[in-house]
C-alpha cells in the first residue's frame, strides 16, 4: 500500500516538472477620471433614491388622508351623541303637550342627571369646532334656564323653553350636516387638479 501511494505522488510531481511555466505581465489601468466615477455613482444611486421619495411621499399622503378620515369618524361620534342625548324620542321631557294649533305648549325637565349630563357633553366636545358648538352651547344653556323658571310656575318661560328645545335640536343637525359637509368638500376641493 505504502508502495502505491509514493508511486502516485512521484507521476504528480514529475507531471508538475515537465509543464512549462509562462509568467505574463498585465499593464496597469489608466486611472479613471473623478467626473466618470461620480457619473456612474449618480446613475445607480438616482432610481434607488427616486423609489425611497415615491414610497415615503405616497405613505405620508396616505398618512394624512387616514388621519383626516378618523378625524372625521371622530366629529361624526360627538354630533351623534348630542343628538342622541337631545332627541332620543325625549324621554326626559316630561310633557310636551301641544295646543289646538299643533304648537307645543310646554316642557319640563324630569331629572337634574339629565340636564347635567347634557351640559357635560356640550362641554366634552374635542373633535367640533368650538365655534361651532359655543353659540349651540349658550342657546341650551338659556333654555335650561327658562325651563327652570318654568318649573317654578312661569307659563310663558316654559312656553320659550319648549320651542327653543325644538328649535335647538335642528340648528344642531343643520350645523352638523355643515360642518360634516364643509369637511368633506376641503378634501374634495383638494383632489381637484
Amino acid at each position: 500500500m505504502t508502495l502505491h501511494a509514493a508511486s502516485i505522488a512521484a507521476f504528480f510531481v514529475d507531471q508538475l516538472a515537465q509543464a512549462p511555466v509562462q509568467i505574463q505581465c498585465a499593464q496597469p489601468a489608466s486611472p479613471e477620471s473623478w467626473v466618470k466615477w461620480l457619473l456612474q455613482f449618480a446613475l445607480s444611486i438616482v432610481p434607488v433614491a427616486g423609489g425611497v421619495w415615491i414610497a415615503w411621499m405616497a405613505f405620508r399622503w396616505n398618512t394624512k388622508e387616514e388621519h383626516r378620515r378618523w378625524v372625521l369618524d371622530q366629529k361624526k361620534a360627538e354630533w351623534r351623541e348630542l343628538l342622541d342625548m337631545l332627541n332620543a324620542d325625549k324621554p326626559h321631557i316630561t310633557s310636551l303637550s301641544k295646543s289646538h294649533h299643533n304648537e307645543p305648549i310646554e316642557i319640563q325637565f324630569d331629572t337634574a342627571q339629565w340636564v347635567h349630563n347634557v351640559n357635560k357633553i356640550f362641554m366634552d366636545r374635542l373633535f367640533i369646532d368650538e365655534n361651532i358648538i359655543r353659540p349651540l352651547q349658550s342657546h341650551w344653556l338659556n333654555i335650561k334656564a327658562r325651563a327652570q323658571a318654568g318649573q317654578e310656575g312661569d307659563i310663558v318661560a316654559r312656553k320659550e323653553a319648549t320651542l327653543e328645545f325644538l328649535i335647538l335640536v335642528e340648528e344642531i343637525r343643520e350645523a352638523a350636516k355643515k360642518d360634516m359637509n364643509a369637511q368633506d368638500r376641503t378634501r374634495s376641493d383638494r383632489k381637484k387638479p
